[in-house]
């Protein structure tokens, strides 16, 4: 045999054992992640798989592998944004690869995910979903096109229509530049939406009918540090909105007038306790369900902070930070997606680059969270077969 023969047998046996192992490093890169409104199941969108991984919460709330929902036919592509619905029927995945909104309906038992459809949507790197708190419409932001999605949906079926994009055609404060996030009103009226290029957050009344929306107001304070807003959500009353600033690092506080929508600026927040600087470059920031915290993730120093909330002026305290590499927090590198039980039980993270889940629970005695259980989920992936090739 010659040499260059026995060149190519070694390149070809190097490529059958050297792909089962790249495959299986590269197989789960979770964008996103959502827990049914029941709070015992757990939904991870799977980006490079085109797959939604399954989990259900046991009795001492650590999760356990159901079942990796792969789809044919491009029913999934490259799955970035994940939601389920207040009602536990549906949920709904935004996929990058073709700019579409999958559809499935969820079997309440057993928490597994069965295709129902596929919406096409006019605009495209969507970066954050939303569903109104009466369940008919779910809004898509794309920052890159200055453009918000609206989309019809029937609470029975879970079917979706697109009916606008909205994108203000109107300067000055109600131009949308590079919008962030949006959060509704508890009553539906009204849309608030962090917009990062112009430092406000953008008022819009909301058709309760349609879904559509129009321009009402916006934020814009001079005295305000809202340079680089990028992420905002509302207390769960609908009296307070609070916005986090990339630039500034800090958390500001807005009342929020329930009859008009109005926003009033209440406070600002850069550093815990003794001075200590606790956000870095926030990237994401939620509430707990009944109110009484706010989660914020910190990119720069892969950190979730907690802080505590006076539910009647709103203000805020730091309370904790967990930490890469700190009180058995490992692995917890860049995390870019944070949700929360219904329950005030639970709150999960995840890692893109780490391709994992990072989970804390409520210690409800001492008002604090405790990291407990990290989750990679390839660990619960069934192994890639490669076939041998043949000269």
């Amino acid at each position: 045999m010659s040499n260059l023969s026995h060149f190519i047998v070694f390149l070809l046996c190097s490529i059958i054992f050297y792909i089962p192992t790249i495959a299986q490093q590269n197989l789960s890169r979770p964008s996103d992640v959502a827990i049914s409104a029941d709070g015992t199941f757990l939904y991870a969108a799977m980006y490079t798989d085109n797959a939604i991984s399954v989990y259900r919460f046991n009795e001492q709330k650590k999760v356990e592998f159901v079942e990796l929902k792969t789809t044919k036919s491009r029913q999934l592509s490259q799955p970035r944004i994940i939601q389920s619905t207040n009602d536990n029927k549906h949920l709904y995945v935004v996929n990058d690869g073709d700019n579409t909104i999958s559809i499935f309906n969820r079997n309440e038992e057993d928490g597994t995910l069965s295709f129902s459809n596929k919406c096409a949507i006019g605009i495209s790197n969507v970066e954050m979903m939303t569903i109104s708190p009466d369940g008919k419409n779910i809004y898509a932001v794309a920052p890159k096109q200055d453009a918000i999605s609206v989309l019809k949906r029937n609470p029975s079926t879970g079917i979706l229509n697109e009916i606008e994009i909205y994108q203000s055609n109107v300067s000055g404060k109600g131009k949308i530049d590079m919008p962030q996030e949006i959060a509704i009103s508890p009553d539906g009226k009204y849309v608030y939406l962090a917009v990062q290029n112009k430092n406000i957050i953008l008022v819009l009344n909301r058709n309760l009918t349609t879904g559509k929306l129009t321009f009402q107001s916006s934020s814009q304070n001079d005295k305000i540090k809202l340079q680089g807003i990028n992420s905002l959500c509302m207390s769960p009353d609908g009296k307070f909105i609070y916005a986090t600033s990339i630039l500034e690092n800090l958390v500001l506080t807005f009342q929020r007038n329930q009859q008009r929508g109005t926003l009033n600026f209440v406070e600002q927040k850069e550093n815990g306790e003794k001075g200590k600087e606790v956000l870095h470059a926030p990237s994401k920031i939620i509430a707990s369900a009944n109110g009484k915290y706010l989660y914020i993730l910190s990119t720069n120093d892969n950190s979730l902070n907690v802080f505590t909330r006076n539910e009647t002026s709103g203000k805020l305290n730091f309370s904790q930070q967990h930490q890469e590499g700190q009180k058995g927090v490992n692995g917890m590198n860049s995390p870019i997606a944070i949700t929360t039980d219904h329950q005030n039980k639970m709150i999960c993270l995840t890692s893109f680059d780490e391709g994992a889940l990072y989970l804390f629970k409520h210690n409800g005695a001492s008002r604090t969270i405790q990291f407990f259980q990290y989750k990679t989920p390839t660990e619960d992936f069934p192994k890639r077969k490669v076939k041998a090739i043949r000269l």
